[in-house]
């Protein structure tokens, strides 16, 4: 028989002791191999990926970093017979070069999660810091056009639950588009007991929005409204990457809070905690932390948005509350409550674990590669951006400096120099009063036509350009991807100078 081949493509490489969507990466790639697949991997970045790069070549698959003309003599110089996208925006960008180097490929999209879900979520959501006003504007509604579009042009959608795939089948009126394909994990159950267990458990990468807003809500809003010998015997443990100055202030506002960070292996924190909390206050997709967690067999209180998808019922799985006081008086019922406890452990592990378990997520996305394979591909016209998608994307960007321009006005006092990370787009500097500068520019001032090569590259420039007077430094959300690509460079920021503005449009960092 035939090798049958499959080119998977990424932002970053699977990161699978980091971040639950790295995780899903990383399982998909194992099932194919196990399978008998020949696989190609290609990542946008990679950084700090070397260790992920090595343990995907000793698997067998072939691994290469950058969305360059490699990638391009990749993706035409060999007969895929599955391309497989991880999220949309990824596909967006060569999807219509794969239909037209090789027709016969199969394109398939794994979702992930939906991102116009969640994004109109938190917009919705009066409370979430930086929320706007509470209604979506047109540059929503340009994206949410071009991931749905995507999801049309593709020849099968994974996506987390069957929820999530339903939604994607009804918009696209089409039943067969979308399959579930579940995260997976295959976790013991804890050998501690009740009367053994310490603490409450908080865990999430923090590279994620809206883990950030969870800790805040938990410990500013939930926290002050529990018995104080709950947290003093339980105390609130944080575990998760990316945590930063602000997570660390935000964590000391509760008593004997211990925030801990990225940690090699989640699973002796919750084999060991009393009580899991997921008090997300929006998201799509599912949360894999909650089918670790009952999985292993230590009970959860979580918010409606946080059980999504797992069909998960009150008081049988989990205990559910949105409202601040309910959930706090959940968790002091956890903490106290042998016979609930140990009803939720039991029941939480025998929910999960037939559909979450690893041989039922690998039968379940094998067979949707196996019915995506029997169908012939879309046309290749499909694939093509419509007539005035420049104009969206152009409308996106626009709305997105105007944002940017925003948040510098409402922190940076009048007279300040900001420097802005960017491609050179002149829209991110012109704030009234204040003098925009390129992040990086040449001896002109003028925009240096290039990133900086490296983190200490990127440091010294700041430093030079903060000698010449640059104020206020300022990340867009166009240009997150610096703080991982630049990890030493994040640091540098978050250990040297004060961050004053945060979220999605653009973090700015005082210089003096």
């Amino acid at each position: 028989m035939k090798e049958r081949r499959a080119l998977v493509m990424a932002p970053v490489m699977p990161e699978f002791d980091r971040e639950s969507g790295s995780r899903r990466i990383h399982d998909l790639l194992m099932f194919l191999r196990e399978a008998g697949w020949a696989v190609t991997f290609v990542a946008q970045r990679a950084p700090d990926g070397e260790r992920y790069r090595r343990l995907l070549q000793q698997a067998g698959i072939a691994v290469f970093v950058g969305f360059d003309e490699l990638t391009d003599h990749i993706m035409s110089g060999e007969h895929y017979d599955v391309v497989l996208f991880e999220f949309w925006n990824i596909a967006e960008q060569h999807l219509a070069f794969i239909r037209r180097a090789s027709p016969r490929t199969r394109v398939v999209v794994d979702s992930i999660d939906l991102h116009f879900v969640r994004h109109a979520r938190r917009v919705f959501l009066p409370a979430t810091p930086g929320a706007r006003g509470g209604l979506l504007d047109n540059a929503y509604g340009a994206e949410m056009v071009r991931e749905l579009n995507i999801y049309a042009a593709s020849d099968a959608v994974l996506a987390v639950s069957e929820k999530e795939a339903g939604m994607i089948n009804d918009l696209l009126g089409d039943p067969t588009a979308a399959r579930c394909v579940p995260d997976c994990e295959e976790l013991a159950v804890s050998p501690v007991p009740f009367e053994r267990r310490k603490g409450i458990l908080f865990l999430g990468s923090f590279r994620h929005t809206p883990n950030i807003d969870a800790i805040d809500f938990f410990c500013r809003r939930v926290a002050p409204l529990m018995d104080p010998a709950v947290l003093e015997n339980d105390p609130l443990q944080i575990v998760g990457t990316g945590m930063d100055d602000t997570i660390r202030s935000i964590a000391r506002s509760v008593p004997n809070a211990r925030p801990i960070g990225w940690v090699p292996s989640v699973v002796p924190y919750i084999e060991r905690a009393r009580v899991m909390v997921v008090p997300l206050l929006y998201g799509a997709g599912t949360k894999r932390k909650l089918v670790q967690s009952l999985m292993i067999g230590t009970p959860t209180v979580s918010t409606t948005v946080g059980i999504e998808g797992l069909g998960l019922r009150h008081r049988k799985h989990s205990l559910v509350a949105d409202d601040p006081a309910e959930f706090a008086r959940h968790v002091g019922s956890l903490c106290k409550d042998t016979a609930l406890w140990e009803k939720l452990a039991a029941n939480g592990r025998g929910h999960v674990m037939p559909v979450h378990g690893r041989e039922a997520a690998r039968e379940r996305f094998l067979e949707a590669i196996e019915s995506v394979l029997a169908r012939d591909p879309k046309k290749a016209e499909l694939a093509n951006p419509d007539k005035d998608s420049d104009y969206r994307i152009s409308l996106h960007y626009q709305r997105m400096a105007q944002r940017v321009r925003e948040v510098i006005c409402t922190h940076v006092p009048e007279g300040s120099t900001v420097l802005v990370a960017s491609r050179g787009d002149p829209a991110f500097l012109q704030v009234h009063g204040r003098r925009g500068w390129h992040f990086p520019q040449d001896e002109a001032g003028v925009y240096a036509g290039y990133h900086p090569a490296d983190s200490a590259a990127a440091i010294a420039h700041l430093e030079q350009l903060r000698a010449r007077g640059g104020n206020y430094f300022v990340l867009p959300g166009t240009s997150y991807w610096w703080r991982t690509f630049y990890g030493d460079f994040q640091r540098h920021l978050d250990q040297t100078y004060h961050r004053i503005a945060g979220g999605d449009d653009a973090v700015i960092y005082r210089l003096n």
